[in-house]
């Protein structure tokens, strides 16, 4: 293990090695047996249900041998640039994600960013995983080029074992909150301005 990289409210991620490799990933180490969204367990066993997506951050596998006996788990390391796409709600904004002052995207970002997210909901609703938390706040993306990445399973839930109607059910939420995100996005885009050439 190297330096924190984050904290979020379930755990600590720090920069690490891979010792039959060196290859650098990010591990996660869990706080505690219960998180604001569940258990740890839960979001790993929901992180390897939904496999490796390009537009998802998933786990590789379970970390065993953490000094302190707490659960980890090893993550892709990401390039730097990544990003959130927002804050979380404050008490201001009730239940909307809170925008960075200034925020906008061009239309072609936009369309790029929600394809992302939109393929990410898709191979997860085709796994049988629920997200669960589709916010901006969870989701990293590259301000230059649009590309998305939904993270944080820590809400997510498996639906193999849920009768058919109420799959649906639950998964068309999960589309209402996309149409959210969506709408922020859209409100938020602005035709590039056309470069006129100096003489």
């Amino acid at each position: 293990m190297h330096e924190l990289l984050g904290e979020g409210a379930s755990g600590h991620i720090y920069r690490a090695l891979r010792t039959d490799t060196g290859q650098a990933i990010a591990l996660k180490v869990f706080k505690a047996a219960w998180t604001s969204d569940g258990t740890p367990q839960s979001e790993l066993a929901a992180g390897m249900a939904a496999g490796q997506h390009p537009h998802l951050l998933t786990p590789l596998a379970q970390v065993h041998g953490h000094p302190h006996g707490q659960l980890a788990m090893a993550l892709p390391l990401l390039a730097a640039g990544w990003q959130n796409l927002a804050g979380p709600p404050s008490l201001s904004s009730c239940t909307r994600d809170v925008y960075a002052p200034g925020t906008c995207f061009t239309p072609a970002t936009a369309q790029r960013l929600l394809a992302c997210v939109r393929s990410a909901v898709e191979h997860l609703h085709a796994r049988g995983v629920l997200h669960g938390d589709l916010y901006a706040h969870n989701i990293l993306w590259q301000p230059t080029t649009g590309e998305a990445i939904l993270s944080d399973l820590g809400a997510a839930a498996l639906t193999h074992a849920l009768p058919a109607q109420q799959v649906a059910q639950l998964q068309a939420m999960e589309w209402r909150a996309f149409a959210h995100l969506h709408a922020e996005v859209m409100a938020r885009c602005h035709a590039e301005r056309p470069q006129f050439s100096r003489f």
